[in-house]
């Protein structure tokens, strides 16, 4: 059986703790939905973009969850060695990535942000490279933040090539992303530059989409089409017109 095709992203029962406040919601018909939804499934008109839709900035947990600032990405420069369990942190390796590969992972993780975001943002507030010591525990959890990094053990135990996550509150809103993609397909399979901007649609707040063809469809495979397109344009339209982008550009 082959994996390496395949994404499927697993919350920690930390996160789905964390989530939990958030997921709870059944689903509900238009006339309940948030006015994110709302407005998308006006402008939609086919029912099918209208589930899909749903699916992708709802999901199974009948709630949007937006950004309501810029994201900070943080890439760490070593291997990280996965583990399962409810945890924020995990241990540093002493496999550094070199320079070629760690500007390839931020130029591929900044064009998925300009895409995903629809235009709104075309960089990260900020992006940092960080390198842990060997052994050291390592926290992925950070307010305001995106912490990308190739992990040891992903596809041996979630039997998957990448997970992508994010801690929300009550509300919806986003308070930290993780981007975790599994060491060996992450610096040889080709594809690679789909899996890293699927995981971080989930740390966007993008969910799986099962009735189009999408970049967050749950198999890997599929490039980012206009319904992609069309979708992020939706769950970002909260920051425009009022924000305009030199305000965003200071965030």
């Amino acid at each position: 059986m082959q994996f390496a095709s395949i994404v499927r992203v697993v919350l920690s029962a930390l996160l789905l703790a964390i989530l939990s406040a958030v997921t709870s919601a059944q689903h509900q018909n238009v006339a309940g939905m948030p006015a994110l939804v709302r407005a998308a499934t006006s402008a939609a008109g086919d029912s099918a973009d209208t589930r899909a839709i749903d699916e992708m900035l709802r999901g199974t947990g009948g709630r949007d969850r937006r950004w309501t600032k810029r994201p900070h990405l943080v890439v760490l420069t070593t291997v990280m060695t996965f583990a399962e369990g409810p945890r924020t942190d995990y241990t540093a390796t002493e496999i550094p990535l070199s320079q070629a590969e760690l500007q390839a992972l931020a130029k591929d993780l900044t064009a998925g942000l300009t895409l995903l975001s629809g235009h709104t943002f075309d960089a990260f507030a900020s992006v940092r490279f960080e390198t842990p010591e060997a052994g050291t525990a390592v926290r992925v959890v950070r307010d305001g933040e995106i912490v990308a990094a190739r992990f040891r053990g992903v596809r041996a135990i979630l039997k998957a090539v990448g997970y992508g996550g994010r801690t929300t509150r009550k509300d919806g809103t986003i308070m930290s992303g993780t981007v975790m993609l599994d060491e060996d397909y992450d610096r040889s399979d080709r594809r690679r530059n789909l899996l890293r901007m699927h995981e971080l649609g989930h740390a966007l707040g993008y969910n799986h989409v099962e009735s189009q063809r999408s970049i967050m469809n749950a198999t890997l495979g599929a490039e980012p089409t206009d319904f992609d397109r069309k979708v992020a344009r939706i769950a970002f339209s909260h920051f425009a017109p009022a924000t305009p982008r030199d305000i965003l550009a200071r965030n």
